[in-house]
């Protein structure tokens, strides 16, 4: 594995970075933060323009045939910038499953950008860890139920839902398909309940066949906050040198020099963390890519918003006003926080593959 990015894909960091700079950075996301919809066809397009809907989506479907590394660079940019967008529901966990389940036609609308999709994963009251097992029903290719936290949805025109009897392909315009947006602190990323009243479905095979894309998804959230975590501390290493206090830079004072580092000592680690998730979840055997993507989110849910937390405490009381930007990127790593489970889930889900891969063999006694 590669603990760096290769040259090809700093370069397409670059492109990458331009074009959401371009698209307006932080204040894109300002004006799309009371907007029904989290994007715009405009910013869609130009997304498209890089190849970044198909970036995992294979060759022979019109796509770029990338892997998770190349999607980490994007991921991490659209954190940088605080972006709004449906990349991470769709060009990677909608792509992630249509691939799994060999859906060519969703794939190729999905590499273009004429579509966009997502997984419909969690019941109410339901822990991501859990995703497997679930109360939506089926009768006669017909589904009733609803899914909560559902990324995206009001931006999706194919939903892959888990069902009591497998995983189902669910078109939007499908009779009995209702969308209710749900309230979020993040404006930045957009979720919702998928109302389903006996709306057709194509079945595609068990629930377990969306493992690997379930993994793919908790990594690309975690590759989204590292680089929210980076842009995060630049702002606060900048504004701890400009901002004066008692005649010098506030970043003079130990006290702030010390929240700083520790800052840098969290997001390298997760830096270090992130980058052998996206390399396992392509290269290494299933339990070992379950094993790192499960590490990877558990340490950011649980390290990130302290991060964030510090960097508001820099910046002081103005942090938490509309005016700064680096509210927004305090929301965006609590939204990384929970987005599909949180720290303690994700480290109860590590307890359990530790103890089982560790335990001894019980031997009957003669």
């Amino acid at each position: 594995m590669e603990t760096h990015y290769s040259p090809e894909q700093e370069a397409f960091r670059d492109s990458v970075r331009r074009c959401l700079e371009d698209l307006g950075g932080p204040g894109f996301t300002r004006a799309q933060w009371n907007a029904a919809s989290g994007t715009n066809d405009e910013a869609w397009q130009a997304l498209t323009a890089l190849g970044i809907p198909g970036l995992l989506v294979p060759e022979s479907a019109g796509g770029v045939g990338g892997d998770m590394s190349d999607m980490g660079v994007v991921m991490e940019e659209t954190g940088r910038t605080v972006h709004s967008s449906p990349v991470l529901a769709s060009a990677v966990g909608g792509v992630s499953a249509a691939a799994a389940f060999g859906v060519t036609e969703v794939l190729e609308a999905l590499a273009c950008g004429e579509a966009r999709a997502c997984i419909a994963l969690q019941d109410a009251g339901q822990i991501a860890r859990d995703w497997r097992a679930t109360d939506v029903q089926v009768n006669d290719h017909r589904i009733s139920g609803r899914k909560v936290q559902v990324p995206d949805a009001l931006d999706a025109d194919y939903f892959f839902v888990t069902t009591a009897r497998g995983a189902y392909l669910v078109r939007r315009d499908e009779p009995g398909v209702s969308i209710e947006a749900e309230e979020c602190l993040d404006g930045t990323h957009r979720f919702a309940t998928v109302h389903l009243d006996a709306a057709r479905g194509v079945h595609l095979g068990d629930n377990a066949e969306l493992a690997n894309s379930i993994d793919r998804v908790l990594v690309a959230i975690s590759a989204d906050g590292i680089g929210a975590a980076e842009r995060t501390l630049e702002m606060t290493v900048a504004y701890a040198s400009e901002r004066q206090q008692f005649g010098q830079a506030i970043g003079a004072f130990q006290a702030v020099q010390h929240l700083c580092a520790d800052m840098l000592q969290q997001l390298e680690l997760g830096r270090a963390g992130l980058h052998y998730a996206l390399w396992a979840v392509d290269h290494a055997d299933e339990a070992e890519g379950h094993r790192a993507a499960v590490m990877c989110k558990a340490y950011v849910a649980d390290v990130l918003p302290k991060l964030g937390a510090s960097a508001i405490q820099v910046f002081g009381g103005a942090g938490f006003t509309w005016e700064y930007d680096i509210q927004l990127y305090y929301k965006r790593l609590l939204s990384t926080q929970m987005t599909l489970g949180c720290a303690q889930t994700w480290l109860e889900e590590l307890a359990t593959l530790v103890i089982d891969q560790e335990a001894p063999p019980i031997v009957p006694e003669h």
